[in-house]
Parts: structure tokens; sequence; C-alpha cells
């Protein structure tokens, strides 16, 4: 069998693995989380996370935008995930939304999602909203994003939305309108105004945490 790549996560000292979480996603084949298994050596805990055959979206990303369909495919996959999460008893606090560590399938474009094992409450859609304002921030939303992406911001910091009616949002925005059928475009929406919602990502672990190790059978 060819060689398998692993993203390592060095657990800082006093962090708590919750090893139910760590079960779930050892034991379970999941649609959209990456394989998770959890090493300990005398008391140093790694998690080890197969990215076999997987490019992560900030290198997918690097000369191009994410257009309308991509972005709304990846924001569907990641209400799915959620709904996963959910079904596995997992909290969805533990998804982790950042561009550095979403894996896409090489092959498909298929998105996985690493999931921390670390906590017990629930962060809800909001950290979907952040992770689109992060998108916008680092200019990687076409021009035209506006338009489509402030209804969904609108019910991810929306407490009464379920992940259900999020879904469906984003699916029927995935469907043309009759301005795109006929090429036209309209002036930006502005969504500034959600810039003051987005919390800073919560560095579970520090970037040198970190490591990647290749080429393992």
């Amino acid at each position: 069998s060819g060689s398998s790549n692993f993203l390592i996560v060095n657990v800082p000292n006093g962090k708590d693995v919750i090893n139910y979480q760590v079960q779930m996603l050892a034991n379970n084949e999941t649609e959209f989380f990456l394989p998770l298994k959890k090493v300990q050596i005398n008391n140093k805990v790694q998690l080890y996370y197969n990215i076999t055959n997987k490019a992560t979206l900030s290198q997918l990303l690097k000369n191009e935008k994410l257009s309308k369909a991509s972005l709304l495919q990846l924001l569907g996959c990641i209400v799915s995930a959620f709904e996963e999460a959910e079904e596995y008893q997992l909290e969805d606090r533990g998804v982790v939304l950042d561009k550095k560590y979403i894996f896409m399938e090489t092959l498909n474009s298929e998105p996985y999602f690493m999931y921390m094992p670390f906590y017990k409450e629930s962060s809800g859609m909001k950290l979907i909203g952040d992770f689109i304002i992060q998108l916008k921030n680092d200019k990687l939303l076409d021009v035209n994003s506006g338009e489509y992406i402030k209804p969904i911001l609108e019910a991810c910091y929306d407490d009464s939305v379920t992940f259900e009616k999020l879904g469906r949002i984003i699916y029927d925005l995935r469907l043309p309108t009759p301005l795109e059928e006929n090429n036209i475009s309209v002036k930006n929406n502005n969504i500034d105004d959600y810039e003051d919602k987005i919390s800073n990502f919560d560095d579970i672990f520090e970037e040198e945490d970190i490591q990647e190790l290749n080429g393992m059978d």
C-alpha cells in the first residue's frame, strides 16, 4: 500500500483531550472529518490526522478566489459537517474552520475538517459566520460576493436559525438567479456591518505545535 501523510498536533501540557471524542473519530468512518488517532508516549500526547492525498484550502486559493459556486458548495459541506458532528455527539466548537486547516481531496475537491477533541460546549453557527468574514478580510471572495453572503451571515448570527434552515438558505442561493442567467452584475452589497461580530479564532495551539509527517507506511 502507498505511504500516508499525517498532520500532527502536539497537545500542550494541561490541555485535556476528551477521549470519547477521539474514539468517535477513530472508530467511525465519517463523511467530513479527517481520520484521527491519539498517540501518547509517557506524558506527551499527540493527535495524528490523516491528510493523505489532500491539499489545504489555503494552497488551493494561492492564485485564485473562491467563486460563488465553490464558496456555496464549501459552506453547504460545513453545515453538513456540523450536523454530522452533532450526530456523533461532538461539540461543534471543536470543528476547525481555518483555511490553513481545511483539507480538500485532491481528486474531487471534497472538503475534510480537523476536529479538536477538547471542548464540552457548542459555538453554533457563529463559527461559520466568522469563517466567512475571515475569507472576505483575506480577499478570497469574488467582487460580487456581498449579494449572496449577506443572507448567510444574517442567518449565522441569528440564534433562532437552525442548521437545517441555514442549509436550505445556502442551497437556494446555489440556484442561478435571473440576473446571473443574463450575465447582469449588481452593485456589491455592503456586509461591513458584520465586521464587529467576528471573534478572533481561539488559538488552541501555537503554530509550532503543528508538524507534518510524510511518507509513513
